[in-house]
Protein backbone atom coordinates (compact mmCIF):
# COMPACT_ATOMS: atom_id res chain seq x y z
CA UNK A 1 0.00 0.00 0.00
CA UNK A 2 2.81 2.82 1.34
CA UNK A 3 4.29 1.77 -2.47
CA UNK A 4 1.37 1.74 -4.41
CA UNK A 5 2.60 -1.50 -5.86
CA UNK A 6 0.16 -3.65 -7.34
CA UNK A 7 0.45 -7.37 -9.16
CA UNK A 8 0.90 -8.00 -13.23
CA UNK A 9 -1.68 -10.12 -13.38
CA UNK A 10 -5.25 -10.56 -11.24
CA UNK A 11 -5.63 -13.23 -9.33
CA UNK A 12 -8.77 -15.23 -10.28
CA UNK A 13 -8.95 -17.34 -7.10
CA UNK A 14 -9.06 -14.13 -4.99
CA UNK A 15 -11.23 -11.98 -7.38
CA UNK A 16 -14.22 -15.09 -7.07
CA UNK A 17 -14.35 -15.02 -3.62
CA UNK A 18 -14.57 -11.36 -3.67
CA UNK A 19 -17.60 -11.97 -5.76
CA UNK A 20 -18.91 -14.82 -3.69
CA UNK A 21 -18.65 -12.37 -1.13
CA UNK A 22 -21.11 -9.92 -2.24
CA UNK A 23 -23.34 -12.37 -3.46
CA UNK A 24 -23.24 -13.55 0.12
CA UNK A 25 -24.03 -10.43 1.45
CA UNK A 26 -26.82 -9.74 -1.45
CA UNK A 27 -28.41 -12.56 -0.23
CA UNK A 28 -28.57 -12.14 3.33
CA UNK A 29 -30.04 -8.45 2.89
CA UNK A 30 -32.10 -8.92 -0.53
CA UNK A 31 -32.46 -12.68 -1.05
CA UNK A 32 -31.10 -14.85 -3.44
CA UNK A 33 -32.73 -13.11 -6.69
CA UNK A 34 -30.05 -10.80 -5.96
CA UNK A 35 -27.67 -12.85 -4.82
CA UNK A 36 -27.59 -14.59 -8.19
CA UNK A 37 -27.69 -10.97 -10.43
CA UNK A 38 -24.14 -10.45 -8.41
CA UNK A 39 -22.69 -13.19 -10.98
CA UNK A 40 -23.66 -11.46 -14.34
CA UNK A 41 -20.86 -9.06 -13.65
CA UNK A 42 -17.97 -11.55 -13.31
CA UNK A 43 -15.60 -10.58 -16.13
CA UNK A 44 -13.19 -13.93 -15.97
CA UNK A 45 -15.83 -16.60 -17.12
CA UNK A 46 -13.83 -17.14 -21.22
CA UNK A 47 -9.91 -16.53 -19.02
CA UNK A 48 -10.51 -19.46 -16.60
CA UNK A 49 -11.80 -22.35 -16.84
CA UNK A 50 -12.22 -23.50 -13.06
CA UNK A 51 -13.46 -19.67 -12.13
CA UNK A 52 -16.52 -18.93 -13.93
CA UNK A 53 -20.17 -17.30 -13.39
CA UNK A 54 -22.14 -20.73 -13.61
CA UNK A 55 -19.45 -22.35 -10.95
CA UNK A 56 -20.46 -18.86 -8.18
CA UNK A 57 -24.24 -19.39 -8.83
CA UNK A 58 -24.18 -22.83 -7.90
CA UNK A 59 -22.07 -22.74 -5.53
CA UNK A 60 -24.33 -19.92 -4.26
CA UNK A 61 -27.71 -22.22 -4.63
CA UNK A 62 -25.62 -24.84 -3.04
CA UNK A 63 -25.07 -22.42 0.42
CA UNK A 64 -28.50 -21.13 0.71
CA UNK A 65 -29.79 -24.87 0.43
CA UNK A 66 -27.63 -25.87 2.80
CA UNK A 67 -28.30 -23.31 5.66
CA UNK A 68 -31.39 -23.01 4.63
CA UNK A 69 -33.91 -22.49 7.99
CA UNK A 70 -31.21 -21.46 10.43
CA UNK A 71 -32.43 -19.45 12.98
CA UNK A 72 -30.08 -16.58 13.36
CA UNK A 73 -31.13 -12.25 14.04
CA UNK A 74 -29.17 -10.16 11.65
CA UNK A 75 -28.62 -7.46 13.41
CA UNK A 76 -25.98 -5.91 11.28
CA UNK A 77 -24.78 -6.43 7.18
CA UNK A 78 -21.56 -5.29 5.54
CA UNK A 79 -20.96 -2.98 7.97
CA UNK A 80 -17.99 -0.47 8.18
CA UNK A 81 -16.47 0.86 11.00
CA UNK A 82 -13.88 3.60 11.90
CA UNK A 83 -13.06 2.91 16.06
CA UNK A 84 -10.98 5.22 18.04
CA UNK A 85 -8.17 3.96 19.63
CA UNK A 86 -5.13 4.61 22.34
CA UNK A 87 -2.92 7.22 21.22
CA UNK A 88 -5.59 8.70 18.82
CA UNK A 89 -4.88 6.00 16.43
CA UNK A 90 -7.85 4.21 14.44
CA UNK A 91 -9.14 0.69 13.63
CA UNK A 92 -10.96 0.87 10.49
CA UNK A 93 -12.45 -1.97 8.53
CA UNK A 94 -15.73 -3.78 7.55
CA UNK A 95 -17.63 -6.45 9.00
CA UNK A 96 -19.12 -9.47 6.59
CA UNK A 97 -22.18 -10.02 9.61
CA UNK A 98 -23.10 -8.98 13.13
CA UNK A 99 -25.57 -12.03 14.35
CA UNK A 100 -27.30 -13.13 17.50
CA UNK A 101 -27.27 -16.67 18.23
CA UNK A 102 -28.53 -18.18 20.88
CA UNK A 103 -28.90 -15.17 23.21
CA UNK A 104 -24.92 -13.82 22.33
CA UNK A 105 -23.17 -11.81 19.91
CA UNK A 106 -20.80 -12.70 17.43
CA UNK A 107 -18.87 -11.53 14.02
CA UNK A 108 -19.71 -13.78 10.79
CA UNK A 109 -16.81 -13.93 8.44
CA UNK A 110 -17.26 -15.52 4.83
CA UNK A 111 -14.28 -17.55 3.75
CA UNK A 112 -13.54 -18.77 0.43
CA UNK A 113 -11.00 -21.80 -0.04
CA UNK A 114 -9.47 -24.98 -1.83
CA UNK A 115 -9.22 -26.93 1.56
CA UNK A 116 -11.69 -26.97 4.04
CA UNK A 117 -11.24 -28.76 7.21
CA UNK A 118 -9.66 -29.14 10.98
CA UNK A 119 -6.15 -27.57 9.19
CA UNK A 120 -8.16 -24.08 7.79
CA UNK A 121 -10.23 -23.37 10.84
CA UNK A 122 -7.20 -23.66 13.31
CA UNK A 123 -5.76 -20.63 11.92
CA UNK A 124 -8.44 -18.49 12.90
CA UNK A 125 -7.24 -18.86 16.93
CA UNK A 126 -5.56 -16.43 17.56
CA UNK A 127 -6.13 -14.56 14.40
CA UNK A 128 -5.39 -10.74 14.31
CA UNK A 129 -8.19 -9.99 11.64
CA UNK A 130 -10.71 -11.88 13.45
CA UNK A 131 -9.65 -10.46 16.73
CA UNK A 132 -9.88 -6.96 15.05
CA UNK A 133 -13.31 -7.41 13.79
CA UNK A 134 -14.57 -8.85 17.30
CA UNK A 135 -13.26 -5.44 18.72
CA UNK A 136 -15.40 -3.90 16.34
CA UNK A 137 -18.65 -5.76 17.27
CA UNK A 138 -18.36 -4.99 20.86
CA UNK A 139 -18.21 -1.52 19.96
CA UNK A 140 -20.98 -1.96 18.14
CA UNK A 141 -23.48 -3.92 20.11
CA UNK A 142 -21.88 -3.86 23.62
CA UNK A 143 -20.86 -7.26 23.60
CA UNK A 144 -18.91 -10.22 21.07
CA UNK A 145 -18.36 -13.92 21.96
CA UNK A 146 -16.12 -14.10 18.92
CA UNK A 147 -16.46 -14.84 15.56
CA UNK A 148 -17.99 -17.28 13.44
CA UNK A 149 -15.88 -18.52 10.66
CA UNK A 150 -18.30 -19.65 7.73
CA UNK A 151 -16.12 -21.51 4.88
CA UNK A 152 -16.95 -22.32 1.30
CA UNK A 153 -14.75 -24.99 -0.42
CA UNK A 154 -14.66 -23.44 -3.96
CA UNK A 155 -12.49 -27.08 -5.35
CA UNK A 156 -13.76 -30.19 -7.01
CA UNK A 157 -11.96 -32.29 -4.19
CA UNK A 158 -13.28 -32.95 -0.98
CA UNK A 159 -15.94 -34.39 1.37
CA UNK A 160 -16.68 -30.80 2.97
CA UNK A 161 -18.50 -28.26 0.78
CA UNK A 162 -19.59 -25.70 3.77
CA UNK A 163 -18.27 -25.50 6.94
CA UNK A 164 -18.83 -23.33 10.14
CA UNK A 165 -16.59 -23.04 13.54
CA UNK A 166 -16.59 -20.61 16.64
CA UNK A 167 -13.36 -19.13 17.13
CA UNK A 168 -14.09 -17.38 20.82
CA UNK A 169 -13.02 -14.23 22.13
CA UNK A 170 -13.16 -13.70 26.00
CA UNK A 171 -13.22 -10.03 27.37
CA UNK A 172 -9.67 -10.14 28.23
CA UNK A 173 -8.09 -11.29 25.22
CA UNK A 174 -10.12 -8.17 23.44
CA UNK A 175 -8.66 -6.01 26.16
CA UNK A 176 -5.12 -6.85 25.65
CA UNK A 177 -5.83 -6.37 22.06
CA UNK A 178 -6.74 -3.12 22.57
CA UNK A 179 -4.22 -1.54 25.20
CA UNK A 180 -0.70 -3.67 24.21
CA UNK A 181 -1.59 -5.42 21.11
CA UNK A 182 -2.70 -3.09 18.75
CA UNK A 183 -0.59 -0.10 20.06
CA UNK A 184 2.79 -2.43 19.17
CA UNK A 185 1.45 -2.32 15.89
CA UNK A 186 1.08 0.85 15.26
CA UNK A 187 4.50 1.78 16.47
CA UNK A 188 5.86 -0.96 14.22
CA UNK A 189 3.89 0.39 11.26
CA UNK A 190 4.91 4.08 11.61
CA UNK A 191 8.72 2.75 12.59
CA UNK A 192 8.58 0.73 8.88
CA UNK A 193 7.17 3.64 6.81
CA UNK A 194 9.99 6.44 8.62
CA UNK A 195 12.57 4.23 8.03
CA UNK A 196 11.05 3.06 4.51
CA UNK A 197 12.47 -0.50 5.78
CA UNK A 198 8.98 -3.22 5.61
CA UNK A 199 10.22 -6.39 6.88
CA UNK A 200 9.04 -9.42 5.53
CA UNK A 201 7.39 -11.74 7.25
CA UNK A 202 8.83 -15.57 6.52
CA UNK A 203 6.68 -17.75 7.75
CA UNK A 204 3.87 -16.68 4.51
CA UNK A 205 6.94 -18.37 2.34
CA UNK A 206 5.76 -21.46 4.00
CA UNK A 207 2.36 -21.32 3.27
CA UNK A 208 0.66 -22.97 -0.20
Amino acid sequence: YVLELSPREPSYAMEFGTFMHDSLSARTQLGMKEALKVWTKWPYSEKSEKFTSARGIALIKEFDNHYKGQEREVLSNETPFKVAMPGGSFLTGRLDLIIKQQGMSYVLDYKTSSRVGPGFMNQFRPHLQMTCYCHACREFVGDCQGAIISVINTSDSGKIRFDEQVTSRSKYELDLFVFDTFPKLVDNVEKAIRLKSFPLFEANCYKD
